[in-house]
């Protein structure tokens, strides 16, 4: 796992310079990771599938965060909030022993509208870029986030 971050992270910055996305790689990057240890997105069954649809959909949402209204992404978000409210926890790990499944899903409930109101927030103050980051972190852990293992890449 060490170098599966090593790799994702020197991907990110390559990829961040090539396409001019730093913002969404960092600020998409450190809020969708965080929701994910709540969710438990999984999308492949190795590693190298992982770093490709992983680097992939960040170069796709870096791009969106630049072209895309905002109303366009704020539709997209209450979806995927919605979506993500359906799915999620979808699975404890051990490193969570003794939480059960309603204390995930009730972090899960809370970064989401954590996340919400900080976009809104951003938005009333004119930081439209990160505002556009934080909800398209949303939708991409909504598009990462299969119901079980027959779901996988």
């Amino acid at each position: 796992m060490i170098l599966y971050y090593i790799i994702q992270t020197l991907l990110f910055v390559v990829f961040g310079k090539l396409f001019d996305n730093y913002l969404f790689i960092i600020i998409g990057s450190i809020c969708s990771v965080f929701l994910q240890m709540f969710t438990y997105t999984h999308h492949c069954h190795k590693l190298e599938h992982c770093i490709i649809i992983t680097q992939s959909l960040f170069i796709i949402f870096g791009t969106l965060s630049k072209i895309t209204p905002l109303y366009v992404i704020f539709l997209l978000c209450l979806y995927s909030i919605r979506d993500i409210y359906q799915k999620a926890p979808i699975k404890l790990n051990d490193d969570f022993i003794g939480k059960d499944e309603d204390w995930h899903f009730k972090r899960v409930v809370l970064i989401m509208i954590i996340y919400l109101i900080i976009s809104l927030i951003l938005y009333y103050f004119g930081f439209y870029e990160i505002c556009k980051c934080i909800m398209l972190s949303l939708i991409l852990v909504d598009l990462m986030l299969f119901k079980n293992d027959k779901e996988y890449i």
